[in-house]
């Protein structure tokens, strides 16, 4: 079975984004706008996503090879 978290987003409370880690693991960060598309998501093991404490469109990805950054709210990383 895999791994689920998920992260209230700090500058706003009614946005989470959840993390669902199975057999091809991808983050789904949850915001508002739910019918448009993530692009250019890491096809690897993902282990946290956080958002920037200062700038709520930032969003920051770490998985097991390396960290991403998304600055408009992880439509693209």
């Amino acid at each position: 079975m895999g791994r689920i978290g998920l992260v209230v987003a700090p500058a706003n409370p009614n946005v989470i984004y959840a993390l669902l880690d199975n057999q091809e693991p991808k983050p789904k960060p949850k915001t508002q706008k739910k019918n448009k598309k993530r692009r250019n998501l890491p096809n690897e093991s993902v282990n946290v996503i956080r958002e920037d404490p200062g700038k709520e469109n930032i969003l920051y990805l770490g998985t097991d090879l390396g960290i991403y950054v998304s600055l408009d709210k992880g439509f693209r990383w």
